[in-house]
């Protein structure tokens, strides 16, 4: 609850799906004109996992503003929207390229074997990837491991979540340069 944080914070699926279609629309008016000469060729929608923060810790199992079930549903239908605004608008294909992250996974410890099928990320990027099955122009990476290798126009990247680097996570204050740089 506000009162709870000073009322200086609060973080709900409706704040999430504000963010996300601010995230979208901006991300549209920013790939044509007159802000890029053309649309892209393609598009990449990355997910990096934490889709859910899930309910790995008795707090947040408590306080989350959905459990994970109804909250895998809330999620999809914002990325449908998302993806879909997307293709639609910036008329060239996407292709989504998803892992999967360390709060949505369903065992209380991170493992290292079946990573990917203990992922709430999972179920939403299969999901995903069965609404957009008959789309052509939709396309999706789901690697079975925790990262994605891919290329774009000759560029090789790699998404990763990165709770794996073993650099013992986040320092807060500094945000994710720490690990980045230990990692």
């Amino acid at each position: 609850a506000a009162e709870e944080v000073g009322g200086l914070n609060a973080y709900n699926r409706h704040i999430a799906a504000a963010r996300l279609r601010r995230l979208i629309e901006t991300t549209i008016r920013c790939c044509q004109p007159p802000h890029a000469p053309a649309p892209p060729p393609v598009f990449y929608y990355c997910m990096g996992g934490d889709s859910l923060s899930g309910s790995i810790h008795e707090e947040l199992a408590e306080t989350n503003d959905l459990s994970s079930i109804p909250a895998i549903m809330d999620y999809c239908a914002n990325v449908r929207w998302a993806i879909g605004t997307l293709r639609d608008s910036l008329g060239c294909p996407i292709v989504v390229v998803r892992v999967p992250g360390n709060h949505d996974r369903t065992t209380a410890k991170p493992r290292h074997k079946k990573y990917n099928e203990t992922s709430l990320d999972t179920i939403i990027s299969w999901h995903l990837e069965t609404t957009f099955k008959d789309d052509e122009r939709v396309t999706f990476l789901i690697p079975k491991e925790n990262d994605a290798y891919f290329d774009v126009m000759g560029w090789k990247f790699l998404l990763t979540h990165g709770d794996m680097m073993g650099t013992g996570g986040g320092t807060g204050y500094i945000g994710p340069v720490a690990s980045i740089t230990k990692g």
